[in-house]
């Protein structure tokens, strides 16, 4: 699961736990992994982790995605996912 799909790990799990609930899938094992976004900028070719700059995790509610170096708008390189890999039973 990306950093930028702005999903908690534990909302995921409540909404995993409720769907489930009263079914042959009730308790089941979920795992969730984070990864970190990655960001690059066509510019100046940074490349990186997605950072705030001074204040501005103070005031932000939303990132605003332009590069540290240069300040151009950089693309999303890794991050907006959220994969669900297997799901497996056994009855």
């Amino acid at each position: 699961m990306g950093e930028f799909t702005f999903l908690n790990p534990e909302q995921v799990k409540f909404w995993y736990d409720m769907l489930t609930k009263d079914t042959i899938m009730e308790d089941p094992k979920l795992t969730i992994k984070e990864h970190k976004e990655k960001v690059r900028c066509s510019k100046c070719s940074y490349e990186d982790g997605f950072k705030f700059v001074g204040k501005a995790a103070l005031y932000t509610s939303m990132p605003t995605l332009q590069c540290p170096k240069c300040d151009n708008p950089f693309g999303i390189i890794w991050g907006k996912n959220c994969i669900i890999r297997s799901i497996k039973m056994i009855i």
